[in-house]
């Protein structure tokens, strides 16, 4: 029975392990509150980023680096303007620290004028 718990234990601490290994480098996305005429291209930490109309989105095999998640919203906010959606990596920016990122990015002066 012992051998039963101490599999199901190295199981739990190898699964989120192997699960975050499918996730390696960077996947984002952005919704824009201002659309943009055609398809633009922007580089944020040396990402690309696509944007085409209100939507962007960034992949790359490569992490951008150590930021946090309100710092990474920011840089793209500094990029492409102000945003109404945010997410990375799975994660899903609420809507009071959008507002928050919007008005960090403005406080600084590096909103991107339109």
């Amino acid at each position: 029975m012992q051998i039963f718990t101490v599999i199901a234990a190295a199981l739990a601490i190898l699964a989120p392990a192997s699960a975050y290994a499918q996730f390696s480098g960077f996947h984002g996305q952005a919704t824009l509150a201002n659309a943009v005429s055609g398809r633009t291209t922007v580089k944020v930490n040396n990402i690309d980023w696509a944007c085409d109309g209100v939507a962007c989105s960034a992949v790359s095999d490569r992490s951008p680096g150590l930021d946090g998640f309100m710092r990474e919203c920011r840089k793209v906010v500094a990029a492409v303007g102000p945003l109404t959606g945010y997410s990375s990596q799975g994660r899903i920016m609420s809507p009071g620290n959008l507002v928050a990122c919007n008005q960090a990015s403005k406080e600084d002066g590096r909103v991107a004028q339109k």
